[in-house]
């Protein structure tokens, strides 16, 4: 199986164990059949703490809607990808190269600046 991360779409599992492949002359692999799964963000036990006054937004971007602030201090929940037996942090970056992580924060999921976190 392996993992894939196609921008803001999040990442997806290919199952290619029920498929076929086929190798152009370029040496391009093709695989026909198989499944993909998109993987779930799934809460962890730690959570973070945010280092600065900043807000939960609806969609990792500036622009978005914001759910509501944060202060400074404050803990957040952070969402991770279950890949297999690995987690990593739900992240993603915007059009102006800023990362954002996927967090949960007073009961409403959303998204803080990676760099408004203590990483901690």
């Amino acid at each position: 199986m392996e993992a894939y991360t196609q921008g803001g779409a999040g990442t997806y599992i290919y199952d290619s164990r029920n498929a076929s492949s086929m190798q152009t002359p370029t040496g391009q692999t093709f695989h026909l059949g198989g499944s993909w799964t998109k993987q779930v963000a799934t809460r962890v036990v730690s959570s973070d703490k945010t280092t600065a006054n900043t807000n939960l937004y609806a969609e990792p971007s500036a622009n978005a809607k914001v759910i509501r602030p944060i202060n400074a201090g404050e803990t957040v929940t952070v969402l991770v990808n279950v890949v297999g037996t690995s987690t990593s942090p739900v992240i993603q970056t915007d059009n102006t190269g800023i990362k954002w992580h996927n967090v949960e924060y007073g009961g409403s999921s959303g998204w803080v600046r990676s760099d408004h976190l203590s990483g901690k």
